[in-house]
């Protein structure tokens, strides 16, 4: 706890948040040296554009939802792609 709290003293405005001086603290504990983020296992799949450009050219009503569903996604990722 204490060389957790050194760290984030010394970064002061720097360290976004506690749990992200820990989460640096326990990499370098282990000798982890790396400093890329890790991959997130939960990230959102990514899916081509042609792949939506397809479902509304077949039925371009469909909600959101349905599409995202259909493409294995979450509803916000084809909101963004909509807007785009």
């Amino acid at each position: 706890m204490y060389i957790k709290n050194h760290l984030c003293a010394a970064l002061e405005e720097n360290a976004k948040s506690y749990r992200i001086c820990k989460k640096w603290y326990q990499k370098f504990k282990i000798r982890n040296f790396n400093l890329k983020d890790d991959d997130r296992s939960n990230a959102p799949k990514e899916f081509d554009d042609g792949e939506l450009e397809k479902l509304l050219n077949k039925n371009p009503i469909q909600s959101q939802k349905k599409l995202a569903k259909r493409l294995g996604v979450i509803r916000q990722i084809v909101s963004i792609r909509l807007k785009q």
